[in-house]
């Protein structure tokens, strides 16, 4: 007779493998768990076929889009077949509608459009869109780095003569571009596919399928019928709609850190050991690939590095493919930042030396938490054990929920004690000539820091900025309790995230440009949490029960409607200050005609030519006339008849035709006696520029300049 063995101990906490026949189908959920995730993997995939076929120096059309492609598909197509099991809320039992589901995407489908129709056109590099789209295009139809400088075109040049420009710097006999190579690859795929056009609407795409995941995690975390309307608030957002109509990292940012953060959530979730493995290593793909983005990802990852020892002490299944997933995508970047992007990471060696000392130093204490808690010597180190500690009389969770709330109204009042100053060289310059235009005390070394909060309420409003310090607070104290098992692999990142970006945000004050650092993760979580936190007052008001289980006093003093009351009263004061925020700049065009005035100079320069820029106004162009227009270009910055007739006469001894190029006739008449020919005249508009107030509208703008054939 065959002995029956009673299971227990850790053994009897093993899910069985396959679905639970005891959960009811959740298609409509599905639909949404996969379409905001499946384009993030999709373009993971992508990524990295792109990253190694550039550093193997092939990276061409032929290579890249079958490669690329295939490696996107199967990636995809593993997170979809995976996420089939995944549920928004397993915690709760009630379908999700399909409403939610056409709705959500309808939003990110509007969205796409409207970016679409009104994205701009830099090209000229004035700042950081255009060096992007500069960077991908010299990708798109070299296929190589570096850039070459074409000294050969120059007659090996003359004393005084540089091959850099503004986000290319000279190293030697080459140029590096600037920034991280994970936009410029997506955007030279699009120049293959759709042509100039197409790499200027990417980040409308982009930011599209990051609305997407940002509806998916709300779905996740606060619940899917709240997902509609939170992804209209982030859409509208202003900060939201300038990233995507300009081709800025941001974008890409946010839709891999959120759909990350989403696959964390789910391989929680699913119960077989293949899916798990999928989806815990896409969400450490995902998170950790950010830094072939943004090379100031590896500081918004401290937690995810820690939350991975955690993870690995506490024996769960995603524990192993989560952090070999997210060290191999750090190590991506890592290698990005040292082979292809060099210059520009030594640039900024300032803060990514500390990030990387820091991150080493998380990574060092969370394998020794792993290792202690994996041979059972935790000890009072334990998370049960932490939950019970006290500070004083308050429990330690209650404690660091206080702490929370008391950070948020530290950065609301930070302008009222703090002022932080640190500007130095070109930036402090930049900034004392705009306070003197815009009226405001000179102090050149102000970098306006203290307002970041601030800027955040510009956009969202202040209601939707208490309601997410509320939010946090409690949040916090349940996490820390054992009560919000679904926000621990989350609300951790989003608040360090958030925190250490409003503490330094490390941009020049420069609105709205500087308002794109809000963008990956401080909107989305502003928005998540504001929503919650509406969500918690509400139910707090309906049938929130007191100790001695009776119904909450107030509710009973109340009328009946007052939850519903508040509910829309909360919505509107979500929306209001929204609309007035955003409303003035919701259908806004810049740069516009940059394309036409490209072609006219591409057409005047000719063929067989070497361009010689000589004043800074000329830099402007110095990347397009490289690239776009495929013509050698250097320039001077301190040029002499004497050095621009040597210029000209090393020019011709190559058998090529010499062009000067200028932002005035003036600055050529110096230098030569040729004839001068206006090929750049642009009358268009600009995004404004103030430091402690918000945008309301652009400003006029004008671009020229002036070629001669000497």
């Amino acid at each position: 007779m065959a002995r029956t063995e009673k299971v227990s101990g850790p053994r009897a906490a093993v899910a069985p493998r396959g679905p639970d026949p005891t959960v009811t189908t959740d298609r409509a959920g599905q639909w949404l768990a996969r379409l905001s995730v499946v384009p993030a993997a999709g373009a993971a995939g992508l990524l990295v076929t792109g990253f190694l076929l550039v550093l193997a120096g092939a990276f061409r059309p032929v290579l890249v889009l079958p490669l690329g492609g295939v490696a996107a598909v199967a990636l995809g197509w593993c997170v979809w077949r995976s996420a089939r099991g995944v549920r928004l809320r397993p915690d709760d039992g009630a379908r999700t509608p399909t409403w939610v589901v056409w709705s959500t995407v309808a939003v990110a489908a509007v969205f796409g459009v409207l970016v679409g129709v009104t994205h701009s056109e830099q090209i000229f590099v004035e700042r950081d869109p255009a060096s992007y789209v500069q960077f991908g295009w010299w990708l798109g139809r070299h296929g190589s780095l570096p850039v070459a400088e074409s000294r050969w075109a120059f007659g090996g040049g003359v004393p005084g003569m540089s091959w850099n420009s503004p986000a290319f710097y000279q190293v030697g006999p080459v140029v590096w571009p600037q920034f991280m190579i994970g936009l410029p690859m997506l955007l030279a795929v699009a120049k293959w596919t759709a042509g100039l056009g197409g790499m200027l609407v990417l980040n409308a795409v982009l930011g599209s399928l990051a609305l997407l995941a940002f509806g998916g995690l709300t779905a996740r975390l606060v619940g899917p019928r709240i997902a509609p309307f939170a992804t209209l608030l982030l859409a509208f957002s202003f900060p939201q709609l300038f990233v995507a109509r300009s081709a800025y990292s941001e974008p890409l940012a946010e839709l891999l850190v959120l759909a990350g953060l989403c696959l964390l959530l789910d391989c929680r979730t699913v119960r077989a050991r293949g899916a798990v493995w999928v989806l815990a290593g896409a969400s450490g793909l995902l998170l950790g690939i950010g830094e072939l983005v943004r090379v100031d990802v590896l500081k918004d990852l401290v937690p995810a590095i820690a939350l991975a020892g955690v993870f690995a002490a506490r024996r769960r299944r995603y524990a192993l493919p989560f952090t070999l997933f997210l060290s191999a995508g750090l190590a991506v970047g890592a290698v990005d930042g040292w082979v292809l992007s060099r210059p520009y990471v030594t640039s900024l060696s300032d803060s990514v030396v500390p990030l990387g000392v820091i991150a080493a130093a998380v990574a060092v204490v969370a394998a020794a938490y792993a290792l202690l808690g994996r041979f059972g010597r935790l000890g009072p180190l334990a998370p049960d054990r932490i939950a019970r500690w006290r500070v004083g009389r308050l429990p330690v969770a209650t404690a660091c929920g206080v702490l929370v709330l008391a950070a948020f109204v530290a950065f609301a009042t930070r302008p009222a004690w703090q002022t932080v100053r640190g500007a130095t060289g070109s930036t402090a310059h930049y900034i004392g000539y705009m306070q003197g235009r815009l009226g405001l005390p000179h102090d050149p070394g102000r970098f306006y820091y203290e307002y970041a909060l601030h800027w955040v309420a510009w956009w969202l409003g202040w209601p939707a900025v208490a309601l997410a310090a509320v939010a946090a607070a409690v949040l916090t104290a349940r996490v820390l309790g054992g009560r919000a098992p679904r926000w621990v692999p989350v609300l951790p990142i989003l608040l360090w995230t958030t925190a250490t970006t409003l503490y330094l945000p490390g941009i020049t004050p420069d609105h709205p440009w500087a308002d794109r650092r809000l963008v990956p993760t401080v909107l989305p979580t502003m928005v998540l949490l504001a929503c919650w936190g509406l969500g918690w007052l509400v139910g707090l008001l309906r049938s929130a029960p007191g100790r001695d289980g009776r119904p909450w006093r107030l509710a009973g003093r109340l009328p009946r409607r007052s939850p519903r009351a508040l509910a829309v009263a909360g919505v509107l004061a979500l929306l209001v200050p929204l609309g007035v925020a955003t409303g003035p700049l919701f259908t806004a065009t810049t740069h516009r005609g940059e394309v036409t005035q490209l072609h006219r100079l591409c057409r005047a320069i000719g063929p067989n030519a070497s361009v010689v820029g000589l004043d800074r106004s000329a830099n402007v162009y110095t990347a397009a006339v490289r690239g776009m227009c495929g013509t050698p270009v250097a320039r001077f910055y301190t040029p002499t008849r004497s050095r621009v007739d040597a210029a000209v006469a090393a020019i011709r001894g190559t058998g090529r035709r010499p062009v000067l190029l200028a932002g005035s006739p003036e600055v050529l008449r110096k230098y030569t006696d040729a004839p001068l020919r206006h090929v750049v005249d642009l009358h268009s508009r600009g995004d404004q520029h103030t430091f402690v107030t918000r945008p309301t509208g652009t400003m006029s703008k004008r671009l020229t300049g002036w070629l001669a054939h000497p």
